[in-house]
Formats: C-alpha cells, structure tokens, sequence
C-alpha cells in the first residue's frame, strides 16, 4: 500500500479521507488569509468582491468543522474553485489588478492536495483559462502570456512532484519476499497495529483473511520445487489484483497469505473471499486439480490482541482445509468460543466460527 499514490490517484473512501485529513490544515489556513481581505472589501461601495470572500470564507468553515470533528467534508473541495475563480476574476478587473491573479498559485496548490488527481486537473484547467484571458482583455496580452506559462509550469511541476514521491514511498514487496513480490510475515504485526489503530479513530471495522493454498506439497512433490513457487507467484499475482489499493497481502507461511482489509466488515471480506477463491481456481496454477484455496475471514474484534486476532484467523484457515477444503469459513465477532475438548485438533479452538462451504456463502 502505497500512501502517496493513494492520496494521489485512489478513487475510493479511504483515499477521499486521506484527502480531507491534508485538505483540513489547508482550510484553516485560507480562512486566516481570507479575513483580512474580507475586512479591506466590506467598507467598500461595491460589495461583489466582498460576497464572494463571504461564500468562500462560509463554504471552507463549514467543510473545516466537519473535519474537526473527523467527519466526512459536507462539500466537495471542488466546489472552492468557483468563489476562488470568481473572486480572483472581479480582484483583476478592480483596483488589484494583475496582483490579484498571484492567489492562483496557492489555490491550485490546494486542489493537489485535497482533491483527486482528475478532479484537480478540471479545476486548475478551469481557472488557469479564466484568469488568464481576464488579464489579456483587462491588461495586455503579454502578461497573460506570461501568467498562463507560470501558471501552467507550476501545474506541472506540482504533477512532477506527486509523481516523483509515489515512486520514493512505493513499497517494494521483492524486498521482503523475492518469490511472491509480497510483504513477508515479519512486516505484518506493525500494519496490523496500524489497522486496529485506525479502526478504533474512525469508527471503522477491519478483516482479515488467512489464505491456504491447498495441495501445495502435491505440487512440489509431482512437478517439484519450481512448480510449486510459480504457483506461489501465481497465486499471489491474482490475489493482489483482486485486492483494493489500500489493502495489504503478506507472505504467511510456505504455503500461504494474510489479506489485510482496512474499513472492511467481515460481510464484506466475504465477498472478496469468495472471488478469490474462484479466481484462483480459474487461474489453474500447477493444474487443474491443484488451483485451490482454504480461506479464514475473520473481523477484528474490540480489545483482542494482533496476535490474537492473527491466530483465530489461522485456526479458520486450518478448519476449512481440514473440513474438505476448497472452502471459506468466518468467524462471529463477539461470540465467546466453546473450550476445545481434549485432544481436539487445532481447528477445534476456532469455535466460534462456522466452517460453510463456498457455494453456501
């Protein structure tokens, strides 16, 4: 998971939060700007430039509130671009003139940082074109010419920027595990306390899924050891194309995976196990008969330990690799499991789930 490609490029829930959690300090900074502007306009006979401040100043206190208070903006940041466009156009035709449109530089700066990549472009696209034909008809065409290549070169630069840092902060999971291009199991309790972390501050739920990739010895033993890491490779490869930007797949084990699924209920990591399970068959690694996997889904449950949460889900993994295979089996937050019986076989501690085969999900 890459934190800066994310927050540049990521079009889901998770990356929106990211956006507004840099966009809430950059609000508050624009409201501190705007005041004092808005003071020097409102003694002035023509309140236009003044009402527009208003609703500009109104528009970020409102999203800057919701923030604070670690919800969701009640406005898209997008929407800042047409008092901030409007403002800055009726500033180059009054006294400011050309000065005015030096608040372009800031305000472009604010839609990389709290908007998406495409949403961005539209937006600084927008304003780039309506500034710099105000100077040309208000001014002259030189210096429009002279804006609108500032203008645009800082645009670029600012995509160059985001572009340069999402490939410094992409993590290189080959590091970790050469075989599989995946993070190994030793990174996996840092991100697991991160998860939990997150998921306690924002009121979210986390999953995970422990993948077992099924005859995995049978494969090594009929079509020996390259054969038995290409289906790793294999295997690893359709899983990560399943699996959202935001979520994180270890090595676990010779013969398996840990999915980590942030703001995911384990309804939702059913889902996704039961495609993962399907694409892997399809994907027919060593052969036909050998595409198989075993999935343990379980939600995190409040108070438990990582490593707790990591060995229940474990224990649903062996489960349904004991009970057949070839299946998913779930676990019910919340429920006390049964005490094992004696000499019962590790998959009698995961009690509290329910073996189901995958057709039944």
């Amino acid at each position: 998971m890459n934190p800066i490609k994310t927050l540049w490029q990521g079009k889901n829930a998770d990356s929106a939060a990211r956006r507004d959690r840099v966009a809430y300090p950059l609000t508050i900074a624009g409201i501190v700007i705007l005041l004092p502007l808005l003071a020097n306009e409102l003694p002035k006979s023509d309140p236009g430039l003044g009402i527009q401040i208003v609703f500009l100043i109104l528009l970020l206190a409102l999203n800057g509130f919701a923030l604070f208070r670690k919800k969701r903006s009640l406005f898209s940041h997008a929407l800042v671009v047409i008092p901030m466009t409007a403002g800055i156009v009726m500033s180059v035709r009054g006294e400011q003139g050309f000065y005015a449109a030096l608040f372009c530089y800031p305000a472009v700066i604010y839609f990389y940082a709290a908007l998406s990549r495409q949403m961005a472009h539209g937006c600084a696209v927008i304003m780039l074109a309506t500034v710099s034909s105000t100077i040309y008809s208000q001014i002259n065409a030189d210096i429009a010419a002279i804006f609108g290549a500032t203008l645009l070169l800082t645009i670029i630069v600012i995509n160059l920027v985001f572009n340069a840092l999402s490939d410094m902060t992409e993590e290189v999971p080959g590091v970790d595990d050469p075989l599989s291009k995946i993070l190994d199991k030793d990174k996996l309790e840092k991100h697991l306390q991160r998860a939990i972390k997150n998921s306690k501050k924002h009121n979210t739920r986390v999953s995970g899924l422990r993948i077992e990739l099924e005859n995995y010895a049978n494969i090594k033993t009929v079509y020996g050891q390259d054969a038995a890491d290409n289906a790793i490779k294999g295997a690893a490869l359709v899983i990560r194309k399943r699996l959202r930007n935001h979520d994180t797949l270890f090595r676990y084990g010779d013969s398996g995976f840990f999915a980590l699924l942030p703001n995911t209920p384990e309804e939702g990591s059913l889902i996704a196990s039961e495609q993962l399970r399907t694409l892997v068959m399809k994907a027919e690694l060593a052969d036909k008969d050998m595409g198989c996997i075993s999935i343990g889904a379980g939600e995190y449950v409040p108070d438990e330990t990582p490593q707790s949460w990591v060995d229940a889900v474990n224990d649903l993994a062996k489960a349904a690799v004991n009970n057949g295979g070839n299946q998913i089996v779930r676990r019910h937050p919340g429920r006390t499991p049964p005490a094992p019986s004696p000499g019962a076989e590790a998959p009698a501690r995961a009690a509290a789930a329910t073996a189901s085969s995958a057709n039944s999900i």
